[in-house]
């Protein structure tokens, strides 16, 4: 199960609508706004370490919105495992270095320089890790289908970092049925 760990992130819906400075509503005190392709959201973002051979969740995180994905890299991704993979937002110094320190194989999908292209080697190596990191992507569709978790239920991060940890455990057991029946 040390293999390879994907790494990746999904915006969560907070409980209540967002806050509005007309009505003098107030909102999650913990969630968040963040613009996701021009689209404003209010809420959380789920962070995801998933092992790659049977799709089983290491690790989660639950931070506001607005935190980077590449900010909760370190917390997701164990660090036992022969290689990390997930996508460009993860691409930086800092976990280059974590990798290294880790003696960890990155495979953090490769971002090209302001004004620049890739060099013409890094956009196959891209492909394969897109390949790769699709079961990270099954695992949180799973969870937002299976266990409805599109929308938080409760207020403030810890109660709903309460809610991911047993909505993890669940489909860990889900998938623990599935492995051991072959």
């Amino acid at each position: 199960m040390k293999t390879c760990t994907l790494v990746d992130a999904t915006l969560v819906q907070a409980a209540r609508r967002p806050p509005s400075r007309r009505a003098g509503t107030t909102g999650d005190p913990d969630a968040r706004f963040t613009v996701k392709r021009g689209q404003p959201h209010y809420g959380y973002k789920a962070h995801v370490g998933v092992d790659r051979t049977h799709l089983m969740i290491r690790r989660v995180s639950l931070t506001g919105a607005h935190v980077h994905d590449s900010r909760e890299f370190a917390r997701v991704a164990v660090g036992d495992e022969q290689m990390v993979v997930a996508d460009k937002a993860y691409w930086g110094e800092a976990q280059r270095q974590w990798c290294v320190k880790h003696q960890v194989a990155n495979g953090i999908r490769r971002r090209a320089k302001r004004g620049e292209k890739l060099r013409p080697g890094q956009r196959p190596f891209n492909w394969v890790l897109s390949r790769m990191r699709s079961g990270v992507e099954r695992v949180i569709g799973g969870m937002k289908h299976w266990a409805g978790y599109r929308r938080v239920r409760y207020l403030g991060r810890e109660p709903n970092r309460l809610e991911l940890e047993f909505k993890s455990l669940c489909w860990k057991m889900k998938r623990l049925v599935k492995v051991a029946a072959g």
